[in-house]
């Protein structure tokens, strides 16, 4: 179990990480990174108990009420907590600010960061969204500093061998 949850997480980080973010600035993108923490409670009954909050499962609280009605058929779930149905609101609220206006901040929200060389971001959980810098960093090092290190290394020795 804990190594399919390694795995989990590893194919998690390095899908969406700050290096993508940085691709993106590159381009001349207006960047808007975060990190989401809140598995939605339909959605815990059915998954394995290593699997807390998965890919996609924000979207599933920006879009709530459509795939709410579709959980209450697959699930035994009686109704929704109260604070979920809050937070799918703010989650609307970024996501339709960032739609209209090509910013996801707004009256009555907490200030989502423009993605920079800062490395700043949004954390979104059920009961508090804050702003943070730096996302699992110390998680990057291999893919932005030791792979290449290593890669590098290599191939000099390739060249020194022949």
């Amino acid at each position: 179990m804990v190594r399919t949850e390694r795995c989990h997480q590893a194919t998690q980080d390095v899908s969406f990480s700050p290096v993508l973010g940085n691709f993106q600035l590159d381009a001349g993108a207006a960047v808007y990174l975060y990190e989401y923490h809140h598995a939605p409670t339909c959605l815990q009954k059915i998954r394995p108990s290593f699997v807390k909050c998965d890919h996609l499962d924000e979207i599933f609280m920006v879009v709530f009420m459509y795939f709410y009605l579709i959980a209450l058929l697959l699930t035994d779930l009686d109704q929704c907590p109260k604070e979920e149905e809050e937070f799918s609101k703010i989650m609307m609220s970024y996501w339709g600010n960032f739609a209209r206006t090509g910013s996801p901040n707004g009256e009555g929200l907490v200030n989502w960061p423009k993605y920079g060389a800062d490395e700043k971001y949004l954390s979104l959980d059920l009961k508090k969204q804050v702003s943070a810098q730096f996302l699992k960093k110390d998680n990057f090092l291999f893919l932005t500093k030791t792979l290449p290190e290593k890669i590098q290394k290599v191939t000099q020795a390739g060249r020194i061998a022949q």
